[in-house]
C-alpha cells in the first residue's frame, strides 16, 4: 500500500510539473464522453479473461460529472477460478482544478454485479489525477477503495489504475488503462462531446 501511494504521489507531482509547462498548448481533461472498451485480464491455466465494456460520462458543469459504465468479462479471474462477471458502475464525481491541464478527481461509485450468478452491490471512493500532457495526450492515475457484499460477504479492497488517452482529430480518443492491482487492461475507443 505505501508503494502505491508513493507512485501516485510521484505521478501526480510529474503532471503537475510536466503539465505547467504545456499549459499554453493543453486543453482540460474532458469528462463528457461515449466509450466502447475491449476488456482484458490475467490467465491462469490457459483461460483468458476478456470481456467488453461501455462507459459515458457527462459533465455537469466545471467541476462536477456523473458517469456509468457496464462491463461484461467472460473468463475473468476472480478469487484464482474463472468466472462471467458482469458489473454496473454509478458514480459521481468532482474535479477540482490545479492548474489549466490537470485536474484532482474525487468520485463515489454505486457498482452492483453478479459473478457466475451471485449478486453483489457495493461503494467505491477513488482520488486521482487527469493531466492533459500536450493538448491531445492526457495522462491519469486513480487509487480506489471499494467495500462490496458478496452472497453475505464483505469483501475491502483497494486497487491503483493509470492510463493514457491520444486525442484523434473530430473528438475520437484512444486510450489504454491498466489496474495494477489486478491486471485487467481496457483498451477503449471514445468519442468526446
Amino acid at each position: 500500500m505505501k508503494k502505491v501511494l508513493i507512485a501516485l504521489v510521484a505521478f501526480a507531482a510529474s503532471s503537475v510539473v510536466l503539465a505547467g509547462g504545456h499549459a499554453s498548448a493543453s486543453a482540460s481533461p474532458n469528462y463528457t464522453y461515449l466509450e466502447l472498451g475491449y476488456l482484458k485480464g490475467l490467465s491462469i491455466g490457459g483461460n483468458d479473461g476478456d470481456g467488453f465494456a461501455i462507459s459515458g460520462s457527462y459533465a455537469i458543469d466545471d467541476k462536477w460529472h456523473v458517469a456509468y459504465t457496464n462491463e461484461d468479462w467472460d473468463e475473468a479471474i476472480w478469487l484464482l477460478d474463472t468466472s462471467d462477471i458482469d458489473v454496473d458502475t454509478f458514480t459521481l464525481g468532482v474535479s477540482p482544478a490545479l492548474n489549466a491541464s490537470t485536474d484532482l478527481v474525487f468520485e463515489v461509485s454505486y457498482v452492483d454485479g453478479d459473478i457466475d450468478g451471485i449478486d453483489f452491490d457495493g461503494f467505491e471512493v477513488s482520488t486521482g489525477i487527469r493531466s492533459m500532457i500536450a493538448s491531445n495526450v492526457e495522462l491519469n492515475a486513480a487509487i480506489a477503495s471499494s467495500n462490496v457484499d458478496i452472497d453475505g460477504f464483505d469483501i475491502e479492497s483497494v486497487a491503483l489504475s493509470v492510463g493514457a488517452q491520444y486525442s484523434c482529430d473530430n473528438g475520437i480518443n484512444v486510450g489504454v488503462d491498466h489496474d495494477v492491482s489486478n491486471g485487467a487492461t481496457n483498451f477503449g475507443l471514445r468519442y468526446n462531446f
